[in-house]
């Protein structure tokens, strides 16, 4: 059988509990006036409202035992409100809502579903995110902040380690101070570092790394593109396709409005200084090319939905197919047997898939 479990109570309107009707701990009710009150002792023995009928006053327990929702923080000597909705509040000017969201510091907030926000300040919001750096915020799915001083994370199993870091999207990880990763399992490690794309990292102070497997180990160090790796000593600036430190034609550059090829090898440096990597110079490629450089063709082809092996009038020279571009209306693609297309005899080029009927496919070589 239910039973009623009813607190002291008086139905008479104004009436309000002497210091000797409660002991500390006991709550006494005005039923009439719907005000709520509890015994104080700080040294001396009071009587507190702690709420109105306009205020609240449900009881709700926030995991040690159960206390009044709306309650004033008075008894603890300031004038902020805890609020609970679903949750624990046990702070200074703390809030929660959802299922099982704890706000455990002063200004904290929690919401969704198993929250957690234990930094001064900190927020938290989503299912399973924890923000428990000061000032920190995390939001989305098994997203943490735990570093003091604005550390940022959100999205999906995201990381923001360092001070005033930032981590976003998936599984990406910023533990650098100051440090950004952004995209899906990129990581920013260094001081001041920026990561972006995918698999991409940037461990150096103030490196930056973007693109697909793209890596910045040292300081000051700028990386991107696909399969790029930078291992200078030195400040470096490397972009393109290449793998295991291999940039395969990174860059194009123009001398007086021409663009030339220079023989970019793994290295690419001017061939006398050796001990450092670092932009191919217009001096270099004067050097190496004669000055004057080579030219650039374009060969235009049309697609016919069925025809996949196309003979090109300009050839090109075997072992250079990475100085061969090939887009399809518009769209660059990549040369490899698992690929879009392969290239073969100087002249042959084979797609993968049949261009569609009308396509557009131009072919750039630098010869």
């Amino acid at each position: 059988m239910a039973q009623t479990i009813k607190l002291k109570r008086s139905a008479t309107a104004g009436k309000v509990p002497a210091t000797t009707d409660l002991e500390l701990g006991e709550i006494a009710i005005n039923t009439y006036d719907g005000k709520v009150f509890i015994k104080k002792d700080d040294g001396s023995e009071s009587i507190v409202e702690v709420t109105s009928a306009s205020g609240g006053g449900e009881l709700i327990k926030d995991g040690v035992g159960y206390r009044i929702n709306g309650l004033s923080n008075d008894t603890l000597g300031t004038n902020a409100v805890n609020l609970a909705v679903g949750g624990i509040a046990s702070d200074y000017a703390s809030f929660t809502e959802g299922y099982q969201t704890e706000a455990r510091d002063d200004y904290a907030h929690a919401e969704g579903n198993a929250t957690l926000a234990s930094g001064k300040g900190s927020h938290a919001e989503g299912y399973y995110t924890e923000a428990s750096g000061n000032y920190s915020h995390a939001e989305g799915y098994k997203t943490k902040a735990t570093n003091d001083y604005g550390s940022h994370a959100e999205g999906n199993y995201t990381t923001a380690s360092g001070v005033s870091s930032h981590a976003e999207g998936y599984k990406t990880e910023s533990g650098g101070i100051y440090s950004h990763a952004e995209g899906n399992v990129t990581t920013a490690e260094g001081y001041g570092s920026h990561s972006e794309g995918g698999l991409t990292k940037a461990s150096g102070y103030y490196s930056h790394a973007e693109g697909y497997f793209t890596i910045a180990q040292n300081d000051h160090m700028h990386v991107e593109g696909k399969y790029n790796v930078g291992t200078a000593t030195d400040t470096i600036h490397e972009t393109g396709i290449g793998a295991d430190g291999d940039k395969k034609n990174a860059f194009e550059i123009y001398i007086d409005g021409k663009v030339v090829a220079p023989e970019l090898t793994t290295t690419l440096i001017d061939d006398t200084n050796t001990s450092n990597k670092v932009l191919v110079t217009k001096e270099w490629v004067q050097a190496n090319t004669g000055g004057g450089g080579v030219s650039r063709t374009v060969e235009k082809l049309t697609g016919d939905g069925s025809t996949t092996s196309f003979t090109l009038t300009n050839t090109y020279v075997v072992g250079s197919e990475t100085l061969v571009d090939v887009y399809v209306d518009g769209l660059l693609k990549i040369e490899g047997s698992s690929e879009d297309y392969t290239l073969s005899n100087g002249d042959t080029l084979d797609f993968t898939t049949a261009p569609s009927n009308g396509s557009a496919i131009i072919v750039k070589i630098l010869s």
